[in-house]
């Protein structure tokens, strides 16, 4: 995906916390209850990881973490979202977020499986809404090639 160092810190961050997660199960073993915990741990060190791999060098790194670790309230976070005129977009990403949230925890916990309607019915057509939305808000006609400086 690239030649610059931010992909070796990517690695190297999940390298060192495989390392870790090993060592602490040798040493623990977790109830089936956390489960969940577990989940939401994975999505957020993911999450938070590919920060490195989308930064263009150490120093932007830096920065972003710096700004999502500070925890200071001094200005408002959220600032940029005052000047948006449409806010169909936003609804919509929020609205998105929320679904697919809800359709991994039904699919991490079994309930779509158990229910034939959920599997015959409500997946497929999620899908296909899906599908539909990435043609109708999606952008198809990218000036660079996304492997262009590799």
């Amino acid at each position: 995906h690239g030649a610059a160092i931010t992909f070796i810190v990517w690695g190297a961050l999940h390298g060192l916390v495989y390392v870790i997660e090993m060592m602490v199960k040798k040493k623990i073993k977790f109830p089936n209850k956390f489960t969940f915990l577990g989940w939401v741990y994975v999505i957020l060190f993911h999450t938070l990881s590919l920060i490195a791999f989308r930064t263009n060098s150490i120093s932007d790194l830096k920065i972003v973490y710096k700004k999502i670790f500070s925890f200071t309230y001094s200005s408002y976070p959220l600032g940029e979202l005052t000047s948006i005129n449409s806010y169909f977009p936003l609804a919509l990403t929020g609205l998105l977020i929320v679904v697919l949230f809800i359709k991994e925890l039904m699919e991490e916990f079994g309930v779509v499986s158990k229910s034939g309607f959920a599997t015959r019915f409500v997946r497929p057509i999620f899908y296909l809404i899906v599908f539909v939305l990435i043609f109708v808000f999606g952008k198809f006609n990218s000036d660079q090639f996304i492997y262009t400086n590799f």
